[in-house]
């Protein structure tokens, strides 16, 4: 079997998208043995015609500078094309912003930066707009596109149609970007270098193809991959396509019948075809005017020699519609294929999501390979494993777990193919979990204790590290009765004050809350009025008559009771148990300097007594006191430490006082090209725990590749119950 020159062989000219000529007389002849062919006449390049820009078929003149091609993109003066298109164009210089107005929609491009925006939504530029010839110079496509023009690029005229109507079912141009697509083919234009695919949900649409596209056709025969004509496609054919980094068609895989082998014998076949017949006697009929290559080269089907390894494309009828010429130098061509991820969409909306909600996932992207996904800030939800339910469609779901919480989760994904796996990327759109209910604190009077106050006030705090409280939603039963009419019920605590006397001996009080997504969470307790033989005689507070209390200031409680007890008072849920030394005999003194952080309004004083015999008592004295002390203290980063460099993922962990919001988010900074550019990685809000350490689990350090120079950088700080913010702890660090 016969080997082409090594000049003739590559990846790069195994199926170029328009086919060369037949087998050249000089390459027959030095391969014959006779002499090498003359040296050729040097090629003269003409110029290239200049560019053509319609509107709606009517030409498009410019003032001075004309249209260029760069990268396969044309750019265009700023104003000729869209004020044709009934869009009013400004130029700001101060900021090099080009703003083009159509109706509802704004495009905002500036010079130098690599993104667009139409009505404020960034969307990434293939080139960059430019000023050349003092000519202000935009991508046209891109422009046109989103002031809702339709634009097609004939190469052959170097003319550029624009058209305003409604289009027709196959000039739907694909949506943009470079993940795979899966469809059925509906047509094949080599002319214009396009093919037109229905995808899933009905859409006809035109997908450019790059000038060496592949067509790989995987037979049932033998399960292997074989580069074929890409005239070979059919309609009809299920097919998956990878697409480069403009968005065109590089490599297209179809899953068909073929047969494969030596030939034995080409004769005349029906129809103006060809009967093959190869060396393990199967014979293929041949429609007329099937393409035929070898390593990329059109050929005649008569110039094939036996013996040599056909592959032949089958249709539906099992007629042949395409060969191609195996060599010893590329016998079964398969190229390297990226794995990519083209889309991936989830059903949340937006909303909030609670315990045993479904949270599904749907990953389109390479086929055969094997999907996760995965929401940072909830470690009950990684690697959740996808299934392929259709070529490169990959689902699953998870059902929300209990007693998590993360604001502004984002679905994340990969894909693998054994060792490898694509870059982590992220679906569109945020959502809340809130699966726990709110936090009961500091209820007073306490469960289980005693008191002799026949109007003890019914007090207690809540706190939710969701969605938080909804106080609407807040009930209170004392004794069986419903008095949430006469309580007082904010978002952080609630309050009785009974305007009778209760009566002696136990009393019960019954709570529900729920946050605002809905979660509940309900205590009962109970308490026993005795009988007024206080222990306790009198209580004072200093200073008194509902004072504000900043940083530094002294608040002191004072009573008097039975000599030889213990005592401790407490400020609503925001300062525990003080110490209340006796000073001398029945005297109680105790005191609590406010501390920067310190936050709470309106709160009472509780006074918890145990005598030297009897039952512990608590009293709640009249005052009421509000800490006001500024923002909390600042939390510290543990991990990692500035400067570190770090692996694929990271856990940030720290410190900060029990019990506190720490709001976290982590960030990339980097350049693309000489633009500056930043990202979200991360970011929620995470509560300590009783030791007052925090973590944020594994996060994925994944960032866009044309990313350049990248540093992350955490940064947290803590929100008390009134949202005032502490400063700022941060740090830098490198993968």
């Amino acid at each position: 079997m016969r080997s082409l020159p090594v000049s003739n062989v590559g990846a790069a000219a195994l199926i170029p998208l328009v086919f060369a000529a037949a087998r050249s007389p000089a390459w027959a002849q030095t391969e014959a043995g006779g002499l090498p062919a003359p040296a050729p006449a040097p090629v003269v390049v003409p110029a290239p015609r200049p560019i053509l820009v319609t509107v709606n078929g009517d030409p498009v003149v410019f003032a001075g500078q004309s249209p260029v091609e760069q990268e396969g993109t044309i750019l265009v003066p700023l104003r000729g094309v869209f004020e044709r298109l009934g869009a009013g164009v400004q130029f700001a210089a101060a900021t090099k912003t080009i703003t083009a107005v159509r109706g509802a929609t704004t495009v905002t491009l500036r010079l130098g930066d690599p993104n667009a925006f139409v009505n404020g939504s960034a969307r990434p530029l293939a080139v960059l707009p430019q000023v050349l010839g003092g000519t202000t110079l935009v991508p046209l496509r891109f422009v046109s596109e989103a002031l809702g023009a339709r634009v097609a690029w004939r190469r052959e005229l170097r003319t550029v149609a624009i058209t305003t109507g409604a289009p027709t079912a196959n000039e739907l141009p694909m949506p943009p970007g470079t993940g795979p697509v899966l469809g059925t083919v509906t047509g094949l234009f080599p002319e214009s270098g396009s093919l037109t695919l229905r995808v899933p949900g009905g859409a006809n649409n035109r997908v450019p193809l790059e000038a060496g596209a592949l067509l790989l056709v995987k037979g049932s025969d033998d399960g292997s991959e074989t580069s074929q004509p890409l005239a070979t496609l059919q309609p009809g054919d299920q097919i998956t396509i990878t697409r480069d980094d403009k968005g065109r068609g590089s490599v297209l895989r179809v899953r068909t019948d073929q047969r494969r082998g030596p030939l034995k014998s080409v004769a005349p076949g029906p129809d103006g075809g060809t009967t093959v017949t190869l060396t393990d006697g199967s014979v293929v009929e041949v429609v007329s005017g099937a393409p035929v290559t070898m390593s990329g080269r059109s050929l005649a089907i008569g110039e094939i020699q036996n013996d040599e390894t056909l592959i032949i494309r089958l249709d539906s009828t099992k007629r042949g519609v395409g060969i191609a010429v195996a060599t010893d130098d590329d016998p079964n061509p398969v190229p390297p294929i990226k794995i990519e991820i083209a889309q991936i969409t989830q059903n949340s909306g937006g909303r909030t999501l609670r315990a045993g909600d479904t949270l599904a996932v749907t990953i389109t992207g390479t086929p055969g390979v094997r999907a996760t996904f995965s929401v940072p800030g909830a470690s009950e939800i990684e690697s959740v494993a996808l299934t392929e339910s259709a070529p490169g469609v990959y689902t699953g779901e998870t059902t929300i777990p209990k007693d998590i919480t993360v604001q502004q989760a984002r679905v994340q994904a990969a894909l693998f193919q054994g060792d490898f796996r694509t870059p982590a990327a992220f679906a569109e759109g945020s959502f809340n979990i809130d699966a726990a209910p709110p936090a009961l604190e500091s209820t007073s009077p306490e469960a289980n204790s005693k008191t002799t106050n026949t109007r003890s006030a019914i007090y207690g705090t809540y706190t939710d590290p969701g969605s938080g409280i909804d106080p609407k939603a807040t009930r209170i039963e004392l004794d069986g009765r419903d008095v949430t009419a006469q309580s007082q019920i904010t978002d952080s605590f609630f309050s009785f004050k009974p305007v009778a006397d209760l009566p002696l001996g136990k009393n019960t009080v019954v709570v529900a809350a729920k946050d605002t997504a809905g979660n509940q969470v309900r205590r009962e307790w109970t308490f026993t009025v005795t009988a007024p033989t206080n222990p306790i005689t009198s209580l004072s507070v200093t200073p008194d008559d509902e004072p504000l209390l900043g940083a530094g200031a002294t608040l002191t409680v004072r009573i008097q009771a039975s000599p030889g007890g213990i005592a401790k008072f407490r400020i609503g849920g925001a300062v525990a148990d003080q110490p209340m030394p006796e000073q001398a005999p029945g005297i109680y003194i105790g005191g609590y300097t406010v501390k920067p952080g310190d936050s709470a309004s309106r709160v009472p004083i509780t006074v918890l007594f145990r005598p030297a015999t009897g039952p512990a008592i608590s009293q709640v004295s009249g005052a009421r006191v509000t800490l006001a002390a500024g923002a909390p203290e600042t939390p510290i980063i543990d991990r990692p430490q500035s400067g570190a460099s770090v692996g694929p993922t990271v856990t940030i962990t720290g410190r900060a006082a029990p019990g506190a919001m720490v709001r976290l988010k982590l960030v990339y900074q980097g350049k693309v090209v000489v633009i500056a550019t930043q990202g979200i990685l991360f970011d929620a809000d995470v509560k300590t725990g009783p030791d007052g350490k925090w973590s944020t689990g594994a996060v994925e350090l994944s960032v866009p590749g044309s990313v350049a120079g990248v540093t992350f950088i955490a940064t947290a700080a803590v929100a008390d119950s009134t949202g005032k913010l502490s400063g700022t702890a941060a740090v830098k660090f490198k993968k």
